[in-house]
């Protein structure tokens, strides 16, 4: 599994390494707070990360967090939606001074919030797409029942609601005739510099 980094505050010190190195794959950074979340789903509240197994087995993201950053008093917070973890909130302190259980109850409530946010997010997308594919779908029907005997309309319509849907650079269409594919529309910036392309085994 891989973390992203998608939001964070005062990183001083820490951009060089978000910038290098902006997803960590957990398989090659076992051990780390993050990896105990993820086996866990529980939070891990680390008192001083100079202890920590992560910082003396020097992995690469805490030894800068510690030695660059300053940080001591560590804590990972998971993002559950329905048991299952979609992210982490961690925050650190640079003095060894635990966080209380009163701090992390608080951003647990965060954290909720934050899950609701992104399946909100998440739906409205789909509603988007939904209702962008509609619309494409409408829109071609509309030229079926205006052209029925207009074939060329219909594919250009075709190509150009696929192109638009699918964010493609270019679209296009070809159909079998006489054993060769033929261009038949094209919708696009990419020059077509042919009409026929014979079908060979090749």
């Amino acid at each position: 599994m891989a973390i992203y980094f998608c939001a964070i505050h005062n990183p001083k010190g820490y951009d060089d390494v978000l910038r290098r190195s902006a997803v960590i794959d957990l398989r090659e950074n076992a051990g780390v707070p993050l990896d105990r979340v993820l086996k866990t789903n529980r939070v891990v509240n680390i008192p001083d990360l100079r202890d920590d197994q992560s910082y003396t087995n020097k992995n690469r993201f805490i030894v800068p967090l510690v030695d660059t950053v300053g940080a001591r008093s560590f804590v990972a917070v998971p993002m559950l939606k329905e048991n299952e973890l979609i992210g982490t909130i961690n925050m650190y302190r640079r003095q060894a001074r635990p966080f209380t259980s009163k701090q992390i109850e608080m951003v647990q409530s965060f954290a909720s919030q934050a899950v609701i946010a992104i399946e909100n997010a998440r739906l409205l997308n789909q509603l988007r797409e939904s209702l962008q594919q509609q619309t494409a779908t409408a829109d071609v029907l509309k030229v079926i029942s205006r052209s029925a005997f207009a074939l060329q309309a219909v594919l250009d319509t075709l190509v150009e609601s696929s192109s638009r849907l699918c964010e493609a650079y270019d679209s296009i269409i070809f159909l079998q005739r006489g054993g060769k594919l033929s261009v038949t529309a094209h919708h696009g910036p990419i020059p077509v510099d042919f009409l026929d392309w014979p079908i060979t085994r090749d």
